[in-house]
């Protein structure tokens, strides 16, 4: 991947992603997550920007950035690529 990563979940699976993509030197830009506790936080210095449907965010992607949905629900991950795909 050329373009910087935004990763969907800041949990388990998206803790899990960002290591695989820092092990193959992709930049990651951060994480959006729904949980406000998480919302300013950093994981291995990346951070959490904020939620799921922060239209900033989500104006990144496509030329500027690409996304990884990293969520362990299997509806909540529908929903992501629902809504990415739109």
């Amino acid at each position: 991947m050329s373009k910087p990563v935004i990763i969907f979940g800041a949990r388990g699976p998206g803790k899990a992603a960002l290591e695989v993509l820092q092990q193959n030197e992709v930049i990651v830009y951060g994480f959006l997550d729904d949980d406000p506790a998480l919302r300013g936080q950093e994981i291995n210095s990346v951070p959490v920007l904020g939620t799921t449907t922060e239209e900033s965010f989500l104006a990144l992607l496509g030329e500027q950035c690409e996304a990884c949905v990293a969520v362990d629900s299997s509806s909540e991950q529908k929903r992501l690529v629902a809504m990415l795909l739109r």
